[in-house]
């Protein structure tokens, strides 16, 4: 929402939490990635097939590994082009550290990305042996209810 609907101009702080399956897609799909964190198990494949408008069953584009779906894959993850310098937006991660669903590497490679275009306001916490789930656990709850009433202003 940042990079791909301009909205660092309204927002003040963001909360990622536990990752996501839409940091690039293009690698979770396509395998492209050397060191395969990125890649895709079969459930995540049929998410982002239902999330282009196919069935759940394999027979998708990311259930296929289709390579002539690399641009609208690589267009959809929210690594790809795009204005990853947010100079006024507080970005806080919170990630688990025993999260298993392979959503964590995601959110690192968003978060190298705002790293690597010089994004000032950017932390990140990876809380040990806490699941995808982090909410529901009493560390995660507690650390994301800590950021908002610590950080969360109006400008």
């Amino acid at each position: 929402m940042l990079t791909h609907y301009g909205l660092k101009k309204v927002l003040s702080l963001v909360v990622p939490i536990a990752g996501f399956w839409m940091g690039r897609v293009d690698a979770g799909c396509l395998g492209n990635d050397p060191l395969e964190s990125l890649r895709y198990n079969d459930p995540a494949r049929a998410w982002i097939d239902r999330s282009f408008g196919f069935p759940v069953d394999g027979t998708g584009p990311c259930g296929r590994r289709d390579e002539s779906y690399r641009e609208a894959f690589t267009r959809s993850g929210v690594v790809s082009e795009g204005d990853y310098f947010y100079p006024n937006t507080l970005v806080w991660f919170v990630l688990g550290g025993g999260d298993t669903t392979g959503a964590a590497p995601h959110g690192l490679a968003y978060y190298s990305r705002l790293i690597r275009e010089r994004s000032p306001l950017v932390h990140i916490d990876l809380l040990p042996n806490v699941p995808h789930a982090i909410a529901t656990t009493p560390a995660g709850a507690g650390l994301i209810r800590d950021v908002l009433v610590r950080e969360c202003r109006p400008h």
